[in-house]
C-alpha cells in the first residue's frame, strides 16, 4: 500500500500541519527559572565571600553583618515572587484570551464533510463528470508502474455540517503546492461538487489517497482541512473518506480594522 504526501504552500511559503507549542513554553519557562537561580546562588556567594572579610570588633557589627544575608535574600526572593507573579499573570491573560478567541471561531467554524457521491471509470458519463470541475489527483498516489492503467473518476460532494458559511478557496491533490483554485461558497447545510480523475492499475484494494481543501469563514479566519480517500475491496466503487478536523491558520483579516 502506498500512501501520498500532499506538500502545500500559503502565497509561496510552505505549510505544515500545526502542532503543539507549550513545549517551548515550558522550555522557556525552565530557562528563566534556571537563570534566576544561578543569580540567586551567584549573590550568595558574593555576600559570603564578602562577610568573611570583614572584623567583627563589637556587638553592633556583628547585629549588622548578620543581618546583611537576609536583607540580601528579602531582596532576591521580591525579585523571584515578582517576575513570577507578572510570568503567572501574562499566561493567564494569554489564556483566556486564546479561549475567548477560539470559543469565537467555534461558533462560526465551518466543517467540510467528504463524501464519495457517484463513480465511473467513464469520463463521457454525464451523471458523475458533467457540471462541475474535474481534478487530476497526483498520479504517484497510487502505484502505477504495471502497464495496464485504469483511469478512474470520482464525483466528491463537500456538505458543510459547521456553523457558519465555508468561502472554498482551493484544493489540494499533490499536482501543486500552491493548490487548484476553487472558488465555491458553501452555506451550512448546503454543499459544493467536484470530481477527481485518479490514474491507477487494477488492483487498488487496500491503497489510499489524501487531498485537502482550504477555505474561510464569515470571520476571515483561514482552515485547511485534510481527507483520506481507502478502497475497501476490489469493487471500485467500494470507497470511504476519513475527515480531518479543520486546521486554523489565521485570521486574514482582523474584523473591524482598516
Amino acid at each position: 500500500m502506498q500512501k501520498n504526501k500532499i506538500y502545500i504552500q500559503r502565497f509561496g511559503i510552505p505549510m505544515e500541519r500545526k502542532g503543539k507549542h507549550w513545549v517551548k513554553m515550558m522550555l522557556f519557562i525552565i530557562f528563566l527559572l534556571g537563570v534566576i537561580c544561578a543569580v540567586t546562588i551567584g549573590v550568595q556567594t558574593f555576600i559570603q565571600h564578602s562577610i568573611e572579610k570583614l572584623a567583627v570588633t563589637n556587638d553592633l557589627n556583628a547585629t549588622w553583618i548578620g543581618s546583611l544575608a537576609s536583607y540580601w535574600g528579602g531582596i532576591i526572593g521580591g525579585i523571584i515572587s515578582g517576575l513570577l507573579t507578572v510570568i503567572g499573570v501574562a499566561w493567564t491573560i494569554k489564556y483566556y484570551r486564546g479561549s475567548d478567541e477560539i470559543k469565537s471561531r467555534v461558533e462560526h467554524m465551518p466543517f467540510l464533510m467528504a463524501e464519495v457521491k457517484k463513480y465511473t471509470d467513464k469520463k463521457v458519463d454525464g451523471n458523475v463528470t458533467d457540471g462541475v470541475n474535474i481534478y487530476e489527483i497526483n498520479s504517484k498516489a497510487i502505484d502505477n508502474n504495471i502497464s495496464e492503467e485504469k483511469i478512474l473518476y470520482y464525483r466528491i460532494r463537500l456538505l458543510n455540517i459547521g456553523q457558519g458559511f465555508a468561502s472554498t478557496l482551493v484544493i489540494y491533490t499533490g499536482k501543486t503546492m500552491g493548490g487548484i483554485a476553487y472558488s465555491e461558497l458553501i452555506q451550512v447545510d448546503d454543499s459544493g461538487e467536484f470530481c477527481f480523475e485518479i490514474h491507477a492499475n487494477k488492483n487498488i484494494c487496500g491503497d489510499e489517497i489524501n487531498f485537502g481543501v482550504r477555505y474561510i469563514d464569515c470571520m476571515t479566519n483561514e482552515y485547511t482541512q485534510f481527507y483520506t480517500m481507502q478502497w475497501k475491496g476490489e469493487n471500485l466503487s467500494d470507497t470511504k473518506i476519513e475527515n480531518g478536523y479543520p486546521n486554523f491558520i489565521c485570521q486574514t483579516h482582523a474584523i473591524g480594522k482598516v
